[in-house]
């Protein structure tokens, strides 16, 4: 309790009338309340704009500044973060952030983290204090963290839907913990939309299935698709510009084959048989150095590239597949392997023009309402000879025997200039053609949006020296973590 000296001097100006029985209690009942509130007002809990001599006289969450308790403005809490505040008895200390909440602000001079649990601590360290998931209410295991010597259950199995499937399960994660009948030991159910097994693909039974024959009635753009390894019934719209020569559904092309499963998280279909080849010239032709094909008849083409990337180039033999398609439910993002292949490479690494293969989208939330290309590298914008994703032969880690796009040769000169974003491959490897190997992209997608993908590979000031790209692997992707495009090798 507060306890003061108060004086006061009255100076009457005219003699005072006698209180009557009921303003005396009235005087007596305010001079009461006055006091227990004042009793009430104790060191450490002094409110926003109470003066103060010392943090110690302001309530939690304030602090003393200039002499007057203001408000601390605490961030979000956000998993494993803390913030400084000021215990009661004045001293500084932590507020942790536990199950998405602050904690009370814990003094620094209680021994926290000697590993000990010592009074007032829940835990220390690894002790736990024989907690378990169990006694916080978490029955599907794991094991509670200790965050500032306080319980935090954050590391427990999170199971909303009680399937065994959620963060930090020992059965692994759920795409869907708001369903107990999705999970990934599902099986997938035919013609629902859904993504039953968590594998990535949407009613893959048979649909996916590009190794049996096609149905009497399927086109080539649907074929293209499937083939790729997108849902049939995701799409709402196909479409495939530039010569018929250049593009086509092929199931091997000398000796690079389609991408199947063979360890565990790979990320590929048991079973797959085919994938896509899009080119500047005539598809899978022997000689995209010096053929006839080369050169497919389309000049001067609208550049497909963003704004931001268009640098007044001719484009020549330009072909283009494109999908418009609805994100199924649960969706966080999608990917896709390629493998970008060009005899451009070495003698024109650095050029001002290159051949190029974008994947293009449209329509998606999380990149805005232009169109974004979302194949490049760290360091080039776009997917070309330039890229440092492009292998130096003969260290490949694919093999590209039989397609043309690798082969000795005595007369390789590397032309190209260094530039502030490319640097030519030195020694000059003697070989024509290259290629960036397997790459896997992948970008953010929004649950219920209608995105429009457009692969495009075409030729840049010439209409010779092809460039092809094998397109191949397509998923729907589940990972809290995508939140913007990125281009890696692939697996």
């Amino acid at each position: 309790m507060l306890k003061a000296r108060i004086s006061y001097t009255f100076t009457p100006l005219a003699p005072l009338a006698p209180l009557t029985p009921l303003a005396l209690v009235t005087l007596v009942a305010s001079v009461t309340m006055a006091l227990a509130s004042c009793d009430d007002r104790a060191v450490g809990v002094g409110y926003e704009g109470d003066p103060c001599f010392t943090n110690a006289d302001c309530g939690p969450a304030m602090e003393c500044v200039d002499g007057v308790c203001v408000a601390v403005i605490i961030p979000d809490c956000q998993p494993n973060s803390q913030v400084e505040c000021v215990c009661t008895n004045g001293q500084p200390g932590w507020m942790y952030c536990v199950n998405g909440e602050w904690s009370e602000c814990v003094c620094e001079d209680v021994p926290c983290g000697n590993g000990v649990i010592d009074p007032g601590e829940e835990c220390d360290g690894e002790d736990l204090g024989g907690v378990t998931c169990e006694d916080l209410g978490y029955f599907q295991g794991g094991e509670p963290s200790c965050v500032g010597c306080i319980i935090d259950p954050l590391t427990c199995c999170q199971d909303a839907d009680r399937d065994g499937y959620g963060v930090g399960c020992p059965l692994g994660p759920d795409c869907d913990d708001t369903n107990p009948e999705i999970n990934p030991g599902m099986p997938e159910i035919p013609d629902d939309g859904i993504d039953n097994d968590c594998d990535g693909w949407v009613d893959e039974t048979g649909q996916l299935d590009d190794c049996a024959a096609a149905p009497p009635d399927e086109t080539l753009l649907e074929l293209m698709t499937r083939s790729i390894g997108v849902p049939l019934s995701a799409i709402t719209d196909l479409q495939v510009t530039g010569s018929q020569l250049a593009y086509g559904v092929y199931t091997s092309w000398g000796a690079l084959v389609p991408r199947v499963h063979q360890t565990p998280g790979d990320g590929f279909l048991p079973v797959n048989c085919q994938f896509v080849v899009l080119s500047t010239g005539t598809v899978m032709t022997n000689d995209p150095e010096q053929g006839d094909g080369m050169d497919l008849g389309v000049y001067n083409a609208t550049d497909p590239a963003p704004p931001e990337l268009r640098d007044n180039a001719s484009i020549n033999d330009l072909v283009q597949f494109s999908m418009t398609m609805t994100v199924p439910p649960n969706v966080t993002g999608f990917s896709f392997d390629f493998l970008f292949l060009s005899v451009e490479y070495p003698e024109y690494v650095c050029s001002d023009y290159n051949d190029t293969f974008y994947a293009l989208v449209t329509g998606e939330p999380q990149l805005g309402t232009v169109i974004t290309n979302i194949t490049y590298d760290d360091v080039v914008p776009e997917m070309s000879v330039n890229s440092v994703l492009f292998q130096t032969p003969p260290n490949l880690n694919v093999n590209l025997n039989g397609t043309g796009y690798e082969h000795q040769s005595d007369f390789v000169d590397c032309v190209g200039e260094p530039l502030p974003t490319c640097t030519p491959p030195n020694p000059c490897p003697q070989y024509v053609g290259s290629s960036t190997g397997w790459l896997r992209t992948t970008s953010p997608a929004t649950p219920g949006a209608t995105i429009h993908l457009l692969f495009s590979v075409h030729d840049e000031g010439d209409n010779i020296l092809d460039s092809a790209v094998v397109i191949d692997n397509f998923r729907w992707r589940y990972e809290p973590t995508i939140t913007e495009p990125i281009t890696i090798p692939a697996p």
